[in-house]
């Protein structure tokens, strides 16, 4: 990339930064588009992008294993530093024959779920020894900054050996009462798969693993955590039911009633996570929380994942939370405007009976 170019592009990057912009779209013939408080907009003031301007970013910043991989699976993602600064996930894709270029930041430091003000009570989740945890949510929806935040959380607090399989690594943890191996996939460990059979051979107290895609991988995930390890999973589904339903939808129906069994015990919780454009400014987190209690392992086991959503909205006493019931509040708390509420509510005339409660 020539001077020119080269402070054009770390120019559009910081200044999006500056916009507090969690992502950077750069689509050839359209204006870079930036997403700020969850919502997407154009920046009009720079110029379109044209097709040699996203063949010299590409070239400039993929290193020969990526640029590989492009050629290969037309598709690459991976983490990078920009100006020692800027954090960013890089995903660079094809459209119709043409590259398009993706960025999503990251903050350079990691923090707890209680810095990043999210009002969930991570000792429930973590205080065992051993079981299994999923943060789901749409994309975009800061799963995993959710998940790091709560390894952070183990790591501030607890002696324990922390491993994580990731694809790539988004945040680099530095241990401090714990000690933390992070495996990246494709540089330190060829697939999923071979992470975590290394995990099943080594000491490690915690697992996080980054993505889940097919039956053998989620096999041995809760073998690992019916076996004595604490393994966290990050889905991209809309709800506790849901993720449910995923892990169950990798196997064929013979298996399906042992793997129910094998969820059911091994169970801790389930944390669905939202954004939402918060008023003033920023972004508001909204959460449902499933606990995995006798009455939800019940549904698991018997295949009735269709009543979880239920069995959480009368469960508030015992910790669980449901989306309807936290937009409703952070709505009376003048965080969030109803219409945002009602984008992403489970039910529309319980939303309007809780906001008038």
């Amino acid at each position: 990339m020539d001077t020119a170019q080269s402070l054009a592009f770390r120019k559009l990057l910081t200044e999006a930064v500056k916009r507090g912009a969690s992502d950077v779209h750069l689509t050839i013939g359209a204006y870079p588009m930036v997403r700020v408080d969850g919502l997407l907009r154009p920046l009009s003031s720079e110029e379109i992008i044209t097709e040699q301007y996203v063949n010299t970013v590409i070239e400039s910043i993929l290193n020969p294993a990526h640029k590989e991989r492009l050629t290969r699976d037309r598709d690459v993602v991976f983490t990078t530093v920009f100006d020692e600064k800027i954090r960013s996930k890089v995903h660079v894709f094809y459209q119709e024959g043409f590259p398009v270029l993706s960025f999503h930041f990251f903050s350079m430091t990691v923090q707890t779920p209680q810095e990043l003000g999210i009002d969930l009570n991570v000792e429930r989740f973590v205080s065992a020894k051993s079981g299994l945890l999923i943060i789901t949510g749409p994309r975009g929806s800061g799963r995993t900054t959710l998940t790091v935040g709560i390894l952070e959380h183990i790591n501030r607090t607890q002696s324990v050996h922390i491993m994580t399989i990731e694809d790539p690594i988004e945040y680099n943890l530095n241990g401090n009462r714990s000690m933390i191996v992070q495996r990246e996939v494709g540089s330190d460990v060829p697939t999923i798969e071979n992470g975590l059979s290394g995990a099943g051979q080594e000491d490690v107290d915690i697992l996080y693993v980054s993505d889940v895609k097919h039956a053998d991988q989620m096999r041995a995930i809760l073998e690992l955590a019916n076996s004595g390890m604490f393994v966290i999973v990050v889905f991209n589904t809309d709800s506790s039911a849901m993720a449910l339903e995923k892990i169950v939808s990798f196997f064929g129906s013979n298996e399906q009633p042992h793997i129910r069994n094998l969820v059911a015990e091994s169970l801790k919780g389930v944390i669905v996570q939202f954004l939402l454009p918060k008023i003033g400014g920023g972004v508001v987190g909204i959460h449902e929380v499933l606990l995995n209690n006798a009455s939800a392992k019940t549904l698991i086991m018997s295949d009735k994942l269709n009543q979880i959503s239920q069995l959480i909205k009368v469960s508030r006493a015992e910790g669980m939370t449901s989306i309807d019931h936290e937009l409703a509040l952070r709505i009376r708390n003048n965080e969030i405007l109803p219409e945002h509420a009602r984008m992403i509510a489970q039910d529309q005339q319980t939303l309007d009976t809780l906001m008038r409660t």
